[in-house]
């Protein structure tokens, strides 16, 4: 049925499925039937496993996804429940399905892998170190941003340019949000041990260091003038501000700054570059006329406005801000809508 295409083919992977699903189920009945007093993560892992075949071997988006849920699943049990995280999982993840979805051309399927990775590597990265996820997220999330200029570039899947570029922002704007608020940073970001364990320095460096080497490589191709930059738009000013933010973070973490000192440069730092891309963003989509870049801005301002609602002591002073704050996105959608009346007007956008 796998082969015959259409309807039938879609049967066919339903049940393919759903085989997958019983085969999950399987596993934990007989563990239930006789009695095995087994390390139940392993469950999740020969589970795993069986849809990864599976996946290669139809091959199959679906199975792919099981894939990426279950060995997360495993991954997560290890280091909550035992404190046995398995450093090498998240990495073999990522390949396993990230190949498969170069080969099978699908976005949401490395979506899933790349969320996998994450989850699995903020989970291992939290039981050595409390400040060590927040790093973890910063860095990957940098990566991400240069995976998608480079992808787009390198016309290496460029599908995904995209998918990597607002998973990149997506998870720098929770980091520096998280960032702007003293207490998260007491209590979570630079929660300091006497002495960062090996796994720790591990985490810094293997995110860090790939997330620098990617943004070099930007670098070079515009200092070189490569063709492929000259073609496109270069990116823009705040693309430059992710290297920047893990360079200083990375900085603070290494070396003996103490709490108060990392919040008196974090928390203004977090706030001016939450700012930085909230008013660059709706001016380009302004400009522009692209509606989803636009709401992204204004929605990132509100966030911003609402966050620093206890700078204000005055609940006039409150008010004014948040007044002045409206006023902002009112007058950006003025401009947005005249832009877009424009281009209906010309037949394109400018």
């Amino acid at each position: 049925m796998l082969d015959q295409g259409g309807w039938k083919q879609g049967i066919g992977e339903g049940l393919c499925v759903l085989g997958t699903m019983m085969f999950g189920s399987g596993i934990w009945l007989v563990a239930q039937i006789y009695h095995i007093q087994e390390h139940f993560p392993n469950g999740f892992m020969f589970w795993g496993i069986g849809a990864l075949l599976m996946a290669w071997a139809m091959p199959s988006i679906a199975q792919g996804m099981l894939t990426s849920v279950f060995l997360t699943i495993w991954i997560c049990t290890e280091a909550s429940s035992f404190h046995t995280p398995i450093h090498w999982a998240p990495f073999f993840i990522f390949l396993a399905i990230g190949i498969l979805s170069w080969r099978l051309k699908s976005v949401f399927l490395l979506v899933t892998a790349i969320l996998a990775m994450c989850i699995g590597l903020l989970t291992n990265s939290g039981v050595s170190t409390d400040m060590i996820p927040l790093s973890t997220l910063l860095n990957i999330s940098a990566l991400f941003i240069a995976m998608g200029i480079l992808a787009g570039l390198f016309r290496i899947f460029p599908e995904s340019a995209a998918a990597w570029r607002i998973l990149g922002w997506l998870g720098l704007v929770i980091g520096l949000y998280a960032l702007s608020f003293k207490g998260f940073i007491n209590a979570w970001a630079f929660k300091r041990p006497p002495d960062l364990e090996a796994t720790a320095v591990w985490y810094l460096a293997c995110t860090f260091i790939p997330a620098l080497f990617a943004w070099l490589i930007i670098c070079v191709l515009i200092r070189a003038e490569d063709p492929r930059i000259v073609a496109k738009d270069k990116p823009g000013l705040e693309n430059w501000l992710p290297p920047l933010v893990i360079v200083l973070y990375s900085y603070l973490i290494i070396t003996n700054f103490t709490t108060d000192n990392a919040i008196k440069i974090l928390v203004p730092l977090a706030n001016i570059v939450l700012f930085t891309l909230s008013v660059t963003w709706t001016s380009r989509g302004c400009r522009s006329g692209d509606l989803r870049l636009f709401a992204y801005g204004a929605a990132l301002l509100i966030a911003v406005a609402t966050a620093r609602f206890d700078l204000f002591h005055n609940l006039a002073t409150r008010g004014l801000a948040f007044v002045i704050a409206g006023l902002l996105v009112f007058g950006e959608g003025l401009i947005f809508t005249k832009t877009l009346r424009r281009a209906k007007e010309t037949g394109k956008i400018q």
